[in-house]
């Protein structure tokens, strides 16, 4: 249709990777409505790493309000950018008033999100904004608003075949053999309070290792270094350690290498989710009504009373061995 929008621009949160990976639905949606539209990501940093490959989108514009681009020189920058990128139509899947403030700064006519965070006035379609809604389904009410109805929700990340190999070659240098099941195991979280206790981590992989002949694998980011240790000083079962070791596309490509990845609510974690790989998801505090997949692939095991340390190790390994069953674990 000639009075589909040409250049979009589609705005997720600068801060978790995560987020970015629950936009994916959205971005297919804008995609199939616009076949030949421009889409631009606006995002933070590592998102353009993340996706790459995705056919959904033609260019990402990172941005980091907290660190890297802090200061009203660093917003002006953007919205100078914004304006040159002519873009007739934005959806703000985030929700804060600093992406509202520079879209409409930008002069972009047709802005449309959710009106908390007292933006209402700067967009043209401002959407109430539920805590009870799932979040991919609230970025999806964004692009319905817009015009582009969602067409499928599963989660995709895109791996090419020489990270494929790569990531099987980390794999065999670390003694990792392909002919017994590899479970991966995310003990680091971005919170305290999303982080389970690392003595669970330590039984659960002494328990699958020694019950199950699996070879278990830490995996996470430089920031979680120190709980990976803590780990390692409690575990008995000598796993692989690559948390820190590996680039976010080398993580990506081991993922798809496991049988199965336990962990919390991370990035890392829907990651796997979106990779096809098995999950078995730990939820404290945030609620898993709004962030966890649950379908034969993933399961979900949340403290009732959102303290993650009242998550069981036996809840754990029940959900694990749900999908990755053992001889003996009866």
């Amino acid at each position: 249709m000639s009075d589909r929008p040409k250049n979009i621009l589609v705005a997720t949160k600068f801060r978790f990777l995560g987020d970015t990976i629950l936009a994916v639905p959205a971005l297919r949606a804008v995609r199939t409505a616009c076949p030949n539209a421009h889409v631009v990501l606006l995002s933070g940093l590592q998102a353009r790493e993340l996706l790459a490959g995705c056919p959904y989108i033609d260019e990402v514009i990172e941005f980091d309000p907290y660190v890297r681009n802090r200061g009203f020189a660093e917003q002006y920058r953007l919205v100078r950018q914004l304006r040159r990128g002519r873009f007739d139509t934005v959806l703000l899947l985030n929700r804060s008033l600093h992406s509202a403030v520079a879209s409409y700064l930008a002069g972009i006519p047709n802005r449309v999100g959710f009106g908390s965070e007292s933006r209402g006035a700067l967009l043209t379609t401002s959407l109430p904004f539920s805590y009870e809604t799932h979040e991919i389904e609230s970025y999806l009410e964004v692009t319905e608003a817009a015009g582009f109805p969602a067409c499928a929700r599963n989660l995709e990340l895109w791996i090419s075949e020489d990270e494929l190999r790569e990531g099987r070659a980390i794999l065999e240098q670390a003694g990792i053999r392909s002919d017994r099941p590899i479970i991966g195991m995310q003990p680091g979280a971005s919170y305290p309070a999303k982080q389970w206790r690392p003595s669970g981590f330590a039984w659960l992989a002494d328990y699958l290792a020694e019950k199950c002949g699996a070879q278990l694998v830490l995996i996470g980011g430089p920031t979680e270094v120190g709980t990976a240790d803590e780990v390692m000083r409690l575990v008995e079962s000598r796993p692989t350690n690559l948390v820190g070791k590996t680039s976010l596309r080398q993580a990506m490509a081991v993922l798809r290498e496991m049988d199965l990845v336990f962990g919390n609510d991370t990035g890392i974690m829907h990651a796997a989710v979106a990779l096809g790989t098995k999950t078995v998801s730990i939820f404290g505090f945030t609620p898993a009504s709004r962030w966890s997949t649950r379908s034969e692939r993933n399961r979900v095991v949340s403290a009732i009373d959102g303290v993650i340390s009242h998550v069981w190790e036996e809840d754990v390994l029940t959900a694990c061995y749900d999908l990755l069953p053992c001889a003996d674990s009866t």
